[in-house]
């Protein structure tokens, strides 16, 4: 089964804001070496305290491992590029923002990720000032 197909993306065509954002941040985590899965609190926190996900907070957990799962067994590039096309303009900011907030681990950001965000700023129009003050390390 096609990863995309793995969560009825694919006959949507686009993913539900929260999914998008979701997408974002677990594929700048996942990007570069992996170190298990020491983010995903990180980002069940950002989720918890957006108002977007008020009405999903008991299944949160639940729908990042699907997207993990998903991530992983596919092509992280056509998730990415999903979750973006599925992102209000006035969301990607904050999409970069939880990209950031998951792919630094204890205060570090090690080069596969900066790269992967790099690459992130430009596809979501992220100014490179506006990202360098969000990444902050």
């Amino acid at each position: 089964m096609e990863p995309l197909d793995m969560l009825g993306m694919r006959k949507r065509g686009e993913l539900f804001i929260e999914d998008a954002l979701l997408t974002i941040a677990v594929c700048a985590a996942e990007s570069g070496k992996k170190a298990g899965f020491d983010y995903i609190p990180r980002i069940v926190a950002l989720a918890q305290v957006n108002p977007l996900f008020s009405e999903k907070i008991e299944s949160l957990r639940k729908t990042i491992y699907h997207l993990v799962n998903a991530i992983t067994a596919g092509d992280q590039q056509k998730f990415v590029d999903l979750a973006i096309r599925s992102l209000p303009s006035e969301l990607k900011e904050k999409a970069f923002t939880w990209a950031a907030e998951a792919a630094i681990e204890n205060g570090i950001l090690a080069d596969e990720k900066k790269q992967f965000l790099e690459k992130l700023a430009a596809k979501l129009s992220v100014g490179s000032a506006v990202a360098k003050r969000i990444i902050g390390v």
